[in-house]
């Protein structure tokens, strides 16, 4: 009896240590480790907060395509990353967005329109009647979904110049994939979150390559001059960011205008013509034919006074 109590004794304590290990265990895989810092770090592992992603048309792209979100501590338990897009997307290409406003007019007037129908029971048109049976298979009676799949049938899409998408494609506020939709030129600020911890990154769409020249005048000049007076034509380039080492300036009828490498015309006598400015295509400068992209601007010229 001596001896079986001695036995108990001893396993007492290791009994003990053994339930304090396991418990130790156990706290330790069940207690969350929070998240200190976030780092957004280009591919050669430098930290970044400007961005540039190239334009290829309307492309899906992934933000970790271009960076890498780093979390500490390496063992925070949630290391999950959510991507949004915070303030307005700024377009540095006026065409497309002035393409997205008429586009965001037609569907809000087409939106209305389909909700009254609907209300009323019947379509006004074939095409309507179809898009509703095709929408209607998908979202039964959910009449908000179905409303905007048929604006989505029936309209020509025109996409935002950046969005946030799910895995379906559908312009969503924010998600953790990183998956987006560009389809401008234009400037966004996104906000990485990690728990509490978020960073902030300035992203720009850029292309080197001139797609389209635009010519003016001053705001308080016209395209109309006197006989021996000079102005100059301003040039702007879609995008902005483009390269363009080569410029020309042409003038169709000299005997009217001259144009000079700065583009100042000069009036010479009455009459109209057209000045044009052809641009260099930067992707082609190390070919043998260089590529050009052209604006132009009708002038007119009158005798102005005696």
């Amino acid at each position: 009896m001596k001896k079986v109590m001695i036995g108990i004794l001893i396993l007492i304590p290791i009994i003990v240590l053994v339930v304090v290990a396991l418990v130790s265990v156990i706290v330790s895989m069940s207690a969350h480790i929070a998240v200190e810092d976030l780092q957004l770090l280009d591919k050669n592992g430098k930290e970044i907060y400007d961005l540039q992603i190239p334009l290829d048309e309307v492309s899906n792209v992934n933000i970790y395509n271009y960076l890498d979100a780093k979390i500490y501590p390496e063992k925070a338990t949630d290391k999950t990353v959510e991507w949004q897009i915070v303030g307005d997307v700024v377009y540095t290409d006026l065409q497309s967005e002035a393409s997205r406003n008429e586009y965001l007019a037609k569907r809000s007037a087409l939106t209305a329109e389909l909700e009254t129908e609907l209300a009323q029971g019947s379509f006004s048109t074939t095409e309507r009647q179809n898009a509703y049976n095709i929408a209607r298979g998908k979202y039964y009676k959910d009449s908000s979904l179905i409303i905007a799949e048929m604006a989505d049938i029936l309209l020509e899409k025109v996409y935002p110049a950046a969005a946030f998408v799910d895995e379906n494609g559908k312009e969503v506020e924010s998600n953790t994939t990183g998956k987006m939709i560009v389809s401008s030129f234009c400037k966004f600020t996104v906000r990485a979150q990690a728990e509490t911890v978020s960073k902030t990154l300035t992203v720009s769409v850029m292309g080197y390559d001139v797609e389209r020249v635009e010519l003016a005048v001053g705001e308080d000049e016209t395209t109309t001059l006197g006989v021996g007076e000079s102005m100059r034509i301003l040039a702007s380039y879609t995008p902005i960011d483009s390269i363009v080492n080569h410029t020309i300036w042409q003038v169709e009828d000299e005997n009217v205008a001259t144009v000079d490498s700065n583009g100042v015309i000069t009036a010479l006598k009455e009459g109209q013509t057209t000045i044009c400015l052809r641009a260099s295509v930067y992707s082609t400068e190390n070919v043998n034919a260089i590529e050009y992209v052209e604006g132009k601007i009708d002038i007119i010229v009158e005798q102005k006074g005696a």
